[in-house]
């Protein structure tokens, strides 16, 4: 007499689904991915949308491209201290006549030549973009420990965005920005703003 075993239950898998009866799919090295529905187990790869008012990083980094900047002035000397404590970099050539920055951070060839008559635009300014709110303290406690004039605006909107920033003024009389970026806004600029209160002032930083 023979015995027939008794048929056993399939037992769940881990995932939840029985494994399949066939013995050609169940063969050893043999595996049956678990169907799912509704919903897929892997997150999506598409690419997040920046949207329309994110600003991309605008931190210098070492790709080799840089900004070639050629100013005047009238005492290289100053300019020379000046732009060592604003880029907080020394020289890489400095005649009597003539001087070069070469910085990585940010990305930066300035150039100052030395000049009988400068003139500088009232309504111009410059700018260095840095990475954090942190970067602009560290920026102002340089600037303020080689005793440069500085304005320190925190949490104040300007041209459209939230910023921090320290302004400080060469010794041809340039006004410079260091400023980091908070956050995109809809309004140009808050009411109590020096900078920008007018946008039409002759020498206000947003001047047209």
């Amino acid at each position: 007499m023979r015995l027939r075993p008794e048929r056993q239950p399939a037992v769940a898998a881990a995932h939840g689904f029985s494994p399949s009866q066939d013995p050609q799919r169940c063969r050893p090295g043999h595996f049956r991915a678990p169907r799912y529905v509704g919903v897929s187990p892997f997150e999506s790869r598409r690419p997040k949308s920046l949207g329309e008012h994110t600003r991309p990083n605008t931190a210098a980094k070492d790709n080799g491209v840089k900004t070639h900047l050629n100013l005047s002035t009238a005492n290289l000397q100053k300019s020379v201290d000046f732009y060592s404590v604003l880029l907080n970099a020394q020289p890489v050539k400095h005649y009597d006549d003539y001087a070069l920055f070469v910085s990585e951070d940010p990305g930066l060839e300035l150039a100052l030549d030395r000049t009988a008559a400068v003139h500088v635009s009232e309504s111009a300014h410059y700018g260095v973009a840095v990475e954090s709110a942190k970067d602009v303290d560290e920026a102002a406690a340089r600037l303020q420990m080689a005793d440069l004039t500085t304005d320190v605006e925190l949490d104040d909107v300007c041209c459209y965005a939230r910023q921090n920033k320290v302004w400080t003024t060469d010794p041809d009389g340039r006004r410079w920005e260091i400023y980091t970026v908070l956050e995109e806004t809809e309004i140009r600029n808050d009411a109590t703003m020096k900078c920008c209160a007018d946008p039409e002032q002759p020498n206000g930083c947003c001047a047209a």
